[in-house]
């Protein structure tokens, strides 16, 4: 899947020089600190309720609604890959017309950043729909989130975010939905989850890049395995905006997980060498989609790649 942005946001990454060209000390940034935002509500904008989130045919326009389950991964400065099942939080705002209007990810307790339409941050679809380009009005911090209408998703969303400028690795991502109880996970043969998967990479002269990717995961459930791959990856951070193909980040993994337990891990490498770790769960009253997070690196390039990603079946 190739995501080639709207004119409103090509014209945001011309401005603010995030530039792709073979001219390679254009891509050494300052460093600019994530903006940490912490909210108890929507900001800039009052809603009357916010909802517990169970599926998205039951999410009301201009509701906030909440998620307090799925899994997280984090990429340290000091190059750890963190993973998490616990204190995952994200706070959504559509408008009418099925656009975000305001968006809080929270990874851990100790970090969360919040996009809002209201403050003056943008927020827009890329061209293909799968995915919405969150970027601060500050230019500190960019993130990418998924559509799940793009992919008929029911009961979950993803995404990855970090500094808008990076001067070394790290970044985060979110996978959240409602969980599978553990007693509704198959236990008898297998399926077939596909979907896509988005990221935020900083390449090893330190460049930040959003990305898109188609995602198939193959789940033995009788194994209790899953074989989970990426294809078509792109990045965007061209003065074009078109997406530019990167198989190097294609990825390959494998996870297992126990009986009675909806919380699946393993390990992941990149077509370009890199490697790292991976965590799911699956979603919906029968283990109907499947949503994780990813997190890799590399030490000789000094890239770091995290993301999210989910499927359905």
């Amino acid at each position: 899947m190739i995501m080639i942005l709207s004119n409103n946001f090509k014209k945001i990454i011309m401005n603010t020089n995030l530039s792709l060209n073979t001219n390679r000390s254009a891509f050494l940034f300052l460093f600019i600190p994530i903006t940490l935002i912490f909210i108890s509500g929507c900001a800039g904008k009052k809603t009357s309720s916010s909802n517990e989130f169970t599926s998205w045919s039951a999410v009301k326009p201009n509701v906030l609604v909440h998620f307090s389950s799925g899994n997280s991964t984090a990429i340290l400065t000091s190059g750890t890959v963190s993973q998490t099942t616990s204190d995952v939080n994200t706070n959504l705002l559509y408008d009418s017309g099925n656009n975000i209007s305001s968006v809080t990810l929270n990874q851990t307790a100790s970090n969360s950043v919040t996009f809002s339409v209201a403050a003056g941050d943008i927020i827009v679809k890329d061209a293909t729909g799968a995915n919405t380009i969150l970027t601060n009005n500050k230019k500190t911090t960019i993130g990418i989130l998924a559509n799940p209408t793009a992919y008929g998703f029911e009961y979950q969303t993803y995404g990855a975010w970090g500094a808008y400028a990076a001067a070394g690795i790290g970044g985060y991502a979110i996978s959240n939905g409602s969980l599978t109880s553990a007693g509704s996970i198959p236990t008898t043969g297998s399926a077939v989850f596909s979907g896509g998967a988005n990221g935020y990479l900083i390449d090893g002269q330190k460049a930040t890049y959003v990305t898109n990717a188609s995602m198939t995961a193959n789940v033995d459930f009788a194994a209790r395995t899953v074989a989970f791959s990426t294809t078509n990856t792109t990045m965007t951070g061209a003065s074009t905006g078109v997406a530019t193909s990167i198989a190097g980040y294609n990825l390959n993994g494998a996870m297992t997980y126990s009986s009675g337990v909806n919380r699946m891990t393993g390990s992941v490498t990149s077509t370009n060498g890199m490697s790292g770790s991976i965590i799911a769960n699956f979603y919906g009253p029968a283990a109907n989609e499947i949503g994780g997070t990813y997190g890799l690196t590399q030490t000789t390039s000094g890239n770091s790649f995290v993301g999210g990603f989910g499927g359905k079946r």
